[in-house]
């Protein structure tokens, strides 16, 4: 571009322009001026005075300027005050910029007049001091003693003060605690010392109430016109929501990071407490199989195949409540039954249990409140029994010697407060907040001497809640725990507490039953259990077979699996009912969640009994129907 085409597109720019605009060339040749700078310049009043000074004027100099060029400052500013009363005064604002090979240098003038005027003018003040207070910053001055001697609006609020006023004079100590006035002393001191300025700062500031905010503070040195330091000038900006947003990322990185390696223990360990006890079954199946095993190592070994399978059957039925406990599907059933029984077989259960696992030294007693007659109470039977029963394994599993305590008593008027005591290893401080976590254990490691799925303890925790109670522990490291919950209490009437085994009624030998059943194993069981029973079996291994045969022959009972081919139990149940709605039918499933029962119930059965199937339930159920 040339100088003309240069000129003229200034000339488009700044001749209506109200800004003085001048450009010189490196030679020094005055490229272009417009109508304002020529009235400032050459006709103002003090016209002479400035056109002779403009020349004297380091930018009109070129060595100035080839130094300029070479140390790359291409801004400078240039500040002229006349006459001897200090009225008139004058900005020469100087870019330098590069014109295709050569540079030229782009001037525009600030003129003031009677700046002393200006400055104490009211409406400029306003004007500056509204600015300042309505800037969403923090904007401060400070003298050399740390006294505020300028504070807007935003400091003022920070420090519960309606009129910046209230700060004039004041220091940091009269707002802040000791410590943190200090830091903010020493930083200033700092800045007004060295003269460096201190960028961008993030440090904690109260507010009025006490709640700590997050501040990005500058400082730089406040100068007086001897350039000499005589205080701070700062601006701080309120981060926290920022901040909070930075930690809230870094807090999910490493909770998605904890999880991952939760993750990994859990699959490592659940593979472990899944394929131990399978490894029991198979293992000792196979030795079942030699025709010449002796008699008593047929028992022995059934003995374990049962406990196993039991293992196995809890690891599941405890994957399967946790998330039933995560999405709400747990059902409740309250009904009065005996208390001090439930705790009897407890007891029992688990004084066979340490037998069994070799723990001769360690001793579980029960402590009972009520009296055998006066221990009705109203609630979930099944969930309580479960709860105890996850706090039990859990105390035995830690406790190698000395006491197991189970028992009960009064909380208050309508709780109850049960308890499961132990000697045993204690929980660490520091792992006794996760207690209650998914899968979480006080020893993690793969070197763990206890083994588990780790969800026990939070299933007894959700189910006190979905009961209505609260759980909570007490523990020593090394000396033993002590677990604690309470559940809504309703004494009901005096109980029955007689117990008497269960026996399949003789009214059923010889009559018909229709077992639904397309899983061949699950048929064979149920098939031996009843021809053992002298019933007469007719098996249906789909919905569709059990409609037809219902129809064809009549039947006492039909045992209706839910899941099966061509059309499931559900729809089958629906199609013999609406012929023959008299016969009795138990719903038979291995499905785990708690509106199955429901379900079951809507399409017409009369019972529900869940896999693996339990002998005595099933008897008990069946000992109930009676026949015309």
């Amino acid at each position: 571009m040339d100088s003309k085409q240069y000129k003229s597109q200034l000339e488009a720019i700044f001749d209506k322009s109200n800004m003085p605009v001048c450009c010189i060339d490196h030679e020094l040749n005055i490229v272009y001026r417009n109508a304002q700078f020529e009235k400032i310049v050459f006709k103002n009043e003090n016209s002479a005075h400035l056109k002779s000074y403009i020349s004297s004027y380091p930018f009109y100099n070129r060595p100035w300027i080839q130094e300029q060029i070479s140390r790359k400052c291409w801004r400078h500013i240039f500040t002229e005050t006349f006459d001897d009363a200090g009225n008139y005064s004058m900005h020469f604002i100087v870019n330098i910029e590069k014109l295709d090979d050569r540079y030229v240098l782009f001037i525009t003038l600030s003129e003031h007049r009677d700046v002393t005027n200006q400055i104490n003018n009211p409406a400029i003040s306003n004007l500056a001091e509204e600015l300042i207070n309505n800037i969403p910053d923090n904007i401060f001055a400070k003298d050399k003693d740390h006294r505020f001697i300028l504070a807007n609006k935003g400091v003022a609020t920070l420090m519960g003060k309606t009129d910046p006023a209230e700060l004039l004079g004041k220091t940091d100590f009269e707002f802040f605690p000791h410590s943190l006035a200090k830091i903010y002393c020493d930083d200033e001191n700092r800045v007004m010392t060295t003269g460096e300025p201190q960028f961008g700062k993030e440090e904690e500031v109260p507010d009025a109430n006490g709640i700590i905010q997050w501040y990005s503070t500058t400082k730089v040195p406040l100068r007086n016109e001897q350039e000499e330091i005589i205080g701070v000038l700062g601006i701080g900006r309120n981060i926290t929501s920022q901040r909070e947003e930075k930690e809230a990322i870094k807090e999910a990185k490493r909770m998605a990071e904890m999880a991952d390696q939760l993750k990994s223990a859990f699959l490592a360990n659940m593979s472990h407490e899944l394929r131990t006890p399978l490894n029991g079954i198979l293992g000792f199946a196979q030795f079942l199989r030699q025709e010449s095993l002796p008699t008593a190592k047929k028992a022995k070994y059934v003995d374990i195949i049962f406990y196993n399978g039991k293992h196995l059957l809890s690891v599941i039925n405890n994957i399967i409540d946790v998330a039933k406990i995560d999405t709400g599907e747990i059902f409740i059933n309250k009904q009065p039954f005996a208390l001090n029984p439930l705790l009897y077989k407890l007891n029992q259960y688990f004084n066979e249990l340490l037998d069994n696992k070799m723990k001769k030294d360690v001793n579980l007693t029960l402590e009972t409140s009520f009296t055998d007659l006066m221990c009705q109470v109203y609630s979930d039977q099944n969930r309580l029994y479960q709860i105890l029963e996850n706090l039990l394994n859990n105390a035995i599993k830690f406790t190698d010697s000395g006491d197991i305590t189970l028992g009960y008593r009064t909380y208050n008027e309508d709780s109850l407060l049960f308890y499961v005591k132990d000697t045993g290893t204690g929980i660490p401080t520091e792992k006794q907040e996760i207690i209650f976590h998914k899968f979480r254990q006080a020893d993690d490691s793969l070197t763990r001497r206890h083994g588990g799925t780790g969800l026990g303890l939070a299933i007894a925790k959700g189910l006190v809640e979905i009961l209505g109670g609260e759980i909570w522990f007490e523990s020593v490291y090394h000396e033993g725990t002590t677990f604690y919950f309470t559940i809504p209490y309703q004494q009901k009437e005096e109980a029955d507490i007689s117990e008497k085994p269960v026996q399949l009624h003789k009214k059923w030998q010889h009559k018909s039953i229709l077992i639904v059943e397309d899983d061949n194993m699950s048929f064979k069981y149920l098939d031996t259990l009843f021809r053992h029973h002298k019933l007469n079996v007719t098996h249906a291994d789909d919905g569709l077979k059990a409609v037809k045969l219902s129809g064809e022959k009549s039947f006492d009972l039909i045992i209706m699996d839910l899941r099966l081919p061509e059309i499931d139990g559900l729809e089958a149940t629906r199609r013999i009912k609406k012929v023959n709605n008299k016969i009795p039918i138990i719903a038979l499933t291995a499905f785990a969640y708690d509106n199955d029962e429901q379900n079951a119930f809507e399409a017409g059965c009369d019972y529900y009994v869940s896999k693996p199937i339990n002998k005595l339930r099933l008897f008990e159920i069946m000992n109930k129907i009676s026949f015309k």
